[in-house]
């Protein structure tokens, strides 16, 4: 959050509008002791977390019981500590570290003001010298002696991720008209927008989409992502936009052309994949007697890959940004983030980073419920006969990596022990009973060789990927496969 001096002003005037100090803004006239300061910073920043705030503010040359403005001596910049610095002696004795506590000082009436600025606890409840504080009516007590309160604080860090957070602090009301698309999100949510400004704003905080900051608001990040104009107004998830990359050739040495869908996701979400099919290439086959243009991948493979990259990505990293490669043979979906869980477990699993993106996305019908989009994308992969998806896994990326058509003795061993595993899970997972080297055979497209299918399902046992579900069956025809991890 950038406080400039105009937006300083603005804090201290709505705080001088208060009836009276509460538990996340302190004034103080003069009262500087450098122990009972920053046990003050650490009580500030516990209780701003506990009011669900993301700042508390405490304001020196200000009266506290008048709130009047008058002239004392107190300024950080000739206070020492030690004989240490005042600002190096807070970062050596406030932790955690990365909460980062701002000394701002404003010329208001002619009075040189201080306010320090102090973050919500981050990670931790936040500790002076090792110990945290907490307000209690009119004092400060150690927070360890109140354990529903620190219960509350740690709960309430966990529950803070990225969506929660602020994008853009401090607006007024044209602001938040002008900075998000509230017409679309009532339509996209089937709700009938016949109320005015007032109501429109009240709702809009009760649903949690805005947050009241005194006399003004604060969008959060993830209505920011959702329904943000330009994402390039909002600073937090500027890099969030979709770049999309189209090769002539089968690597990047040919050349190519890019677009930047600098976009919110809802609305656009739509816009984004008629656009990718545009660039697909397709052919033609024939069905009952026809000649039927077709895409070379199932559009709801790519539909559900495109959403579980936007979804599922790790919001915080600022330095990366999904990206979607389009080459002579196959799509290169990569996005932001290390998965929570194995990605062999990516059909069964039900595990997400960002839980309310991926609940408003489903609400708009943008995507299926958690993870079983996967499925539905795999499914439709086989009924095309294509070369099963790969799933790369980084330190800080993931990538799906969809093919198009190949002949069988076009794969790799990887790509068919591959396709051997994605065909077990999902016969596990749906329900239509297990794998057998009949279905097996079915799904590669194989009419002429048993040999070469038991030899992949070989393999593919032989990789820890599968299992015989009855070992002491000794026919291959009748023999039934699980996944590994079936238990």
């Amino acid at each position: 959050m950038e406080f400039t001096k105009e937006r300083l002003i603005d804090i201290l005037e709505e705080c001088l509008k208060l009836p009276d100090e509460t538990d996340w803004v302190e004034f103080k006239l003069n009262n500087y002791e450098y122990n009972q300061l920053w046990e003050r910073l650490s009580w500030l920043s516990n209780t701003a977390c506990l009011d669900w705030r993301d700042y508390a503010f405490l304001i020196y040359w200000i009266e506290d019981w008048t709130l009047e403005i008058k002239w004392t001596s107190f300024n950080p910049d000739k206070e020492n500590v030690w004989s240490a610095p005042f600002e190096f002696k807070l970062s050596q004795d406030i932790s955690p570290k990365n909460i980062s506590i701002s000394i701002k000082k404003i010329n208001y009436n002619g009075f040189d003001l201080v306010i320090f600025i102090v973050p919500s606890a981050i990670e931790e409840p936040t500790t002076f010298k090792s110990k945290s504080y907490i307000r209690i009516s009119s004092g400060t007590t150690e927070l360890s002696r109140y354990s529903d309160k620190q219960r509350k604080i740690w709960n309430n860090i966990y529950n803070k991720n990225f969506e929660k957070q602020i994008a853009l602090p401090w607006l007024l009301q044209e602001e938040v008209f002008e900075l998000l698309d509230i017409d679309n999100f009532f339509e996209l949510l089937n709700i009938n927008k016949t109320i005015g400004i007032e109501e429109t704003i009240n709702y809009l905080i009760q649903n949690k989409i805005i947050k009241k900051s005194l006399s003004r608001y604060d969008i959060t990040n993830l209505w920011a992502i959702l329904f943000a104009n330009k994402l390039n107004k909002f600073e937090s998830i500027k890099t969030k936009w979709v770049r999309i990359v189209v090769y002539d050739w089968y690597d990047k040495s040919a050349n190519n052309k890019s677009h930047e869908w600098n976009k919110w996701y809802a609305l656009w979400f739509e816009e984004l994949l008629k656009y990718i099919s545009l660039l697909i290439p397709s052919f033609e086959k024939i069905v009952d007697w026809r000649r039927v243009t077709t895409n070379s991948y199932p559009k709801i493979a790519i539909r559900e890959f495109v959403a579980n990259a936007l979804i599922h990505q790790d919001l915080s990293i600022k330095w990366m940004n999904p990206i979607i490669e389009i080459y002579k043979d196959r799509i290169e979906i990569t996005n932001p983030w290390s998965p929570l869980i194995d990605v062999n477990r990516f059909l069964d699993a039900n595990q997400s980073r960002n839980e309310d993106l991926s609940d408003m996305m489903r609400k708009m019908k943008f995507c299926e419920k958690l993870w079983s989009g996967v499925d539905k994308a795999i499914i439709s992969i086989e009924k095309e006969k294509l070369p099963a998806p790969k799933i790369l896994q980084q330190d800080n990326y993931t990538k799906v990596i969809l093919y198009s058509l190949k002949k069988i003795e076009h794969l790799s061993k990887e790509d068919r022990i591959r396709a051997c595993f994605f065909h077990c899970v999902i016969k596990y997972i749906t329900n239509t009973d297990y794998m057998t080297n009949s279905s097996f055979k079915e799904r590669m497209n194989i009419k002429w060789s048993h040999t070469i299918i038991s030899n992949i399902i070989s393999q593919t046992i032989e990789s820890w990927s599968i299992k015989v579900l009855d070992p002491k069956n000794k026919a291959n025809r009748y023999t039934k496969y699980v996944p590994s991890w079936h238990s």
